[in-house]
């Protein structure tokens, strides 16, 4: 009877068996009983796949993080930044090639593959003293417009402990740094040089400086993120140890490499050490075995130095060429001697510039003046000098305090700005605007920078300084305003929207970087002073010590300059501001300063402590 087998076949499931092995249907009790037991199973199930694919989606997680920072730290240890925005882009920088990993904060997110880079075509060329190659640019992608395909590696022999390289475009011309003294070049190769030079073949190109004897790398190239274009210019070496004093009038201590970057660029000072006026591009590193090596590169544009736990340093310029030098020495203090030989000997100054010297204000009273010189000499603090500024009031009672310091026995210097009225004398003599038709001034008044770069403006500025000698006879001048910058009181003009004021790469961060000075396109004699802005104070100092020489001669110059750069200090000593905060902290800070300007030639600087005495305010010394 098929409907009681349907009917048995159905309800099987739902019957228990007897003694009797006989199937009974259940109960109702039974069968609701027996559905409670199957949904506590179902929902235990359920609950123990949720926990298995929670589990799973943890240990993923876990995996992943895992991987990021330990394989590709591992992996990566070292990374050259790709990113040459302000801002980070991911799009940006996969196209240019670049890997975008977020891994620790510190870590450069986007950074260069291992293989970026220059590659050398053909074989060297041997020089009388060195050695020439042609690297090509490897990479179908673009970092930054402008990308020089082929380039130049010139290698120099100078002297047995001194080697040169430059880094140089195959076709075309580009403006150089020529500030350093006249010096002999060996005409043939050294015959028992301190260093040995090979240059790595593969991918990346790079070129490696050993120690002879000892084989330490004391600079090494083939490393990723070799860009070379028209406004930007980037190469990394590798560090002997991470013993590394650098950059010249640092406030902090030994300079550490937990992803560090300094900013060479001449700025009114700020109290920290970004945008410094003190520009000086050179480093030291100590070796294990106690000896030294130094790095100078010699560009004056802007730059970006950075380094990282990698003992890894990266240079990033934005104008001139990468020509460095190579300093190798016994100690430290023969890399010094040596670097004072190649940038120039620093000045004598005469005993009486080394003590204290107090700093006037053009609305400073005499008398009050005579009051605070009174007030130090009862506290036992000798004033040897004074530094008054020029101004209105001061130039019509400049005798008589001249006269009142002679009879004390202190001496004067006059403090002097590197702008000046315009006048039809001069127009041909200052800085223009990148078309020529105007002169780069103030809006609010007259006053532009004068042309240091123009031989007949330097001739201008050395009768200047005469007529201030005539109106009262100084022992030395003070260099102000040479960064350049104008002073907060007159309205700047701001700077066209262009390339050379606005570069495609902003060293620091700093989006105006030409703000409150003269604007990067403008022309001067030497060439536009994007590329002469940081050696403007330099220029400044050498015009003044020629005319200091004419002015008095058979005397020994005294000149400080708030502006900077390599050699500066066979001219002038450096005015060191601590933007008038008196502390304690602030005295400690120029301990350093000063001894970080003596490893660049600079030993003689003036640190400004204390605020300027004013006719308000009777406190202050330098």
């Amino acid at each position: 009877m098929p409907g009681q087998i349907s009917y048995s076949l159905a309800r099987a499931g739902s019957a228990r068996k007897t003694k009797d092995c006989v199937l009974e249907p259940l109960t109702e009790a039974e069968e609701l009983e027996r559905g409670v037991v199957d949904s506590n199973w179902c929902s235990k199930l359920f609950l123990a796949l949720l926990w298995t694919v929670g589990v799973g989606l943890i240990v993923s997680l876990v995996s992943i993080i895992v991987y990021v920072e330990f394989f590709y730290k591992w992996r990566f240890p070292l990374r050259i930044d790709c990113n040459l925005d302000g801002k980070l882009d991911f799009n940006k920088c996969l196209s240019r090639g670049c890997k975008y990993v977020v891994t620790d904060e510190k870590l450069p997110i986007c950074f260069f593959p291992p293989d970026h880079g220059y590659i050398k075509v053909g074989s060297e060329k041997p020089t009388s003293n060195g050695f020439t190659a042609m690297l090509y640019r490897d990479s179908k992608r673009t970092v930054i417009e402008n990308e020089f395909d082929y380039v130049q590696l010139q290698v120099f022999y100078e002297t047995r402990n001194r080697i040169r390289f430059q880094i140089v475009p195959a076709n075309g011309t580009r403006y150089k740094v020529t500030v350093l003294p006249d010096y002999n070049v060996m005409d043939t190769q050294p015959s028992d040089p301190l260093y040995h030079v090979t240059c790595q073949d593969g991918k990346p190109f790079g070129i490696k400086v050993h120690r002879s004897g000892t084989g330490t790398v004391l600079f090494d190239s083939a490393l990723p993120g070799m860009v070379l274009s028209d406004q930007f210019l980037q190469v990394s070496s590798r560090m002997a140890t991470s013993n590394l004093f650098a950059f010249g009038r640092r406030s902090t201590k030994q300079n550490n490499l937990g992803w560090e970057n300094w900013t060479l660029f001449s700025k009114a000072h700020k109290g920290n050490d970004i945008n410094s006026p003190s520009v000086h591009p050179f480093y030291m590193i100590i070796e294990n075995d106690g000896k030294a090596h130094g790095v100078l590169l010699l560009n004056s544009n802007a730059i970006d130095m950075s380094v990282q736990p990698e003992k890894v340093i990266t240079f990033r310029a934005i104008g001139g060429v990468l020509d460095f030098y190579l300093l190798v020495g016994a100690s430290p203090a023969e890399v010094l001697q040596q670097f004072m030989q190649l940038v120039g000997r620093p000045f004598m100054p005469p005993q009486w510039a080394l003590g204290i010297q107090l700093m006037v204000s053009s609305e400073a009273d005499i008398d009050a003046v005579e009051d605070m010189l009174d007030l130090l000499k009862r506290h036992e603090v000798l004033v040897d000098a004074t530094q008054v500024a020029n101004g209105q009031q001061m130039k019509q009672s400049t005798t008589n305090l001249a006269s009142r310091l002679n009879a004390r026995g202190i001496k004067l210097l006059r403090t002097t700005n590197a702008f000046v009225n315009v006048t039809e004398e001069n127009k041909g003599l200052l800085i223009y605007r990148n078309n020529y038709g105007a002169i780069n001034a103030s809006i609010t008044e007259d006053i532009a920078f004068i042309d240091f770069s123009n031989k007949k403006a330097v001739e201008y500025w050395i009768e200047k300084c005469k007529k201030l000698y005539d109106d009262i006879e100084y022992d030395g001048l003070v260099l102000n305003s040479n960064e350049p910058s104008y002073p907060p009181s007159l309205s700047w003009t701001s700077c066209s929207n262009n390339t050379w004021n606005n570069p495609p790469y902003s060293p620091g961060g700093d989006v105006e970087l030409f703000h409150r000075s003269v604007c990067g396109d403008s022309q001067e004699s030497g060439g536009k002073h994007y590329d002469l802005h940081n050696i403007y104070g330099h220029m400044h100092a050498t015009a003044t010590w020629k005319a200091i020489q004419e002015i008095a001669p058979g005397k020994r110059p005294v000149i400080i300059s708030r502006s900077t750069f390599v050699g500066s200090g066979k001219y002038a000593g450096h005015l060191h501001s601590s933007n008038g905060h008196c502390s304690g902290e602030a005295l400690r800070a120029s301990i350093t300063s000063v001894i970080a300007l003596s490893l660049v030639g600079i030993p003689y600087a003036s640190f400004l402590s204390f605020s300027t005495l004013s006719q308000s305010e009777h406190q202050g010394t330098s």
